[in-house]
């Protein structure tokens, strides 16, 4: 009975013991960056960061859920050297510039040479991550080999820039996507603008209004109105307006201001080239110059105005994005944290209203006017 007893207790000690060695974690190293690309060089493997910060959702479910799972450990102990970094504190922070990292998680494959060889922004899932770092392994990375490829010749073919556009919009560069973009535009006559495939490029990518084709669209709105649609056309330019009016600051010394001259400029823009909804985009604008100057007197009394006259849009999350930052600010003059719990008040009793949603607008209503 007692031979039983161990020889049961013996398979279940072996069998737990298989578990563990089974349950195999991304095993990530501590050691410091300069040892970690000599390793990668000796090695002869590519580095595997986690760019991550402390507050970051997204990051938190991957080093939960996916960074633990075997076949996800068992991957990348093989064949990558794998290192986390908090990018907002050190060593980071100090490499966030040169991993090119601006939203979170990142996720970056890198050389011994400190050369990116593949990016991409946001949450994975298990087989997500996988799949993208066996194309890492088999193919070098998608990223450097665009990049290598592009910097041969920049006068690519649409097929070439669609998917080069694409890899880039993958790892957020959104910098390199903008002078790709401009220069595959700028090789290509304005009408060209018109056949399906460059419209499709110019929706999807073209982040600025200040692009020569774009006053091509805006002086035949008529052709692509019939080509495309005026809803369509009409929400290209106007999108383009938006970010146009997002850049009329100037920066004095470390405080940034509204430059009233650019503003001046833009809204003549605006009424000569007979754009839709040109009320609402100034609207709009003002709102995010008077919020991104600190401007919080007129950022309130402008919102105010345009809630009263239905100058901008009244849904009730809109109205509580609107009074959010307000809560953040200190010594918040008291009439106009009573206009902002005003606006909360209208969304509360907007019967369009998400019930899951009313706590959240009550309680910010009551520490503004607190």
């Amino acid at each position: 009975m007692k031979y039983k007893s161990f020889a049961f207790l013996f398979l279940v000690f072996c069998s737990v013991l298989s578990s563990a060695q089974d349950n195999q974690a991304i095993k990530f190293s501590h050691d410091s960056w300069s040892n970690i690309l000599k390793q990668a060089k000796t090695q002869n493997k590519l580095i595997f960061v986690d760019c991550y910060t402390s507050w970051c959702g997204p990051c938190k479910m991957m080093a939960r859920d996916v960074f633990t799972q075997n076949e996800v450990g068992q991957y990348f102990n093989s064949n990558f050297i794998s290192v986390k970094l908090d990018m907002e504190k050190k060593p980071g922070v100090d490499l966030k510039k040169s991993l090119g990292v601006n939203a979170y998680p990142t996720l970056v494959f890198i050389d011994g040479n400190n050369i990116i060889v593949h990016k991409e922004v946001g949450a994975k899932t298990k087989d997500e991550l996988l799949q993208m770092a066996k194309k890492v392994v088999e193919s070098g990375g998608e990223l450097s080999k665009y990049n290598k490829e592009y910097q041969l010749n920049k006068n690519k073919d649409y097929d070439f820039i669609k998917k080069y556009l694409e890899v880039l919009a993958k790892a957020y560069d959104k910098e390199k996507q903008e002078k790709v973009v401009r220069n595959y535009f700028s090789t290509i006559a304005n009408n060209k603008l018109l056949d399906a495939n460059n419209w499709n490029l110019f929706v999807s990518y073209v982040n600025t209004p200040d692009i020569e084709c774009f006053e091509y669209l805006l002086n035949n709105r008529a052709i692509f109105y019939q080509k495309y649609t005026k809803e369509k056309v009409d929400r290209k330019i106007y999108i383009l307006m938006m970010t146009k009016g997002r850049s009329l600051t100037i920066t004095n010394g470390s405080a940034i201001k509204i430059d009233h001259v650019k503003l001046g400029l833009f809204k003549k823009y605006l009424n000569e080239k007979t754009i839709e909804k040109s009320d609402e985009i100034i609207n709009y604008t003002l709102l995010n110059l008077y919020r991104t100057t600190d401007d919080w007197a007129n950022y309130v009394n402008h919102i105010d105005m345009c809630i009263n006259d239905n100058k901008i849009d009244k849904s009730s999350l809109s109205i509580y994005n609107y009074a959010l930052p307000l809560n953040r600010i200190a010594n918040l003059d008291k009439e106009l944290a009573k206009k902002a719990a005003a606006w909360l008040q209208l969304a509360i009793e907007d019967k369009n209203v998400q019930k899951e949603f009313i706590p959240a607008f009550k309680k910010l209503q009551v520490e503004l006017l607190n």
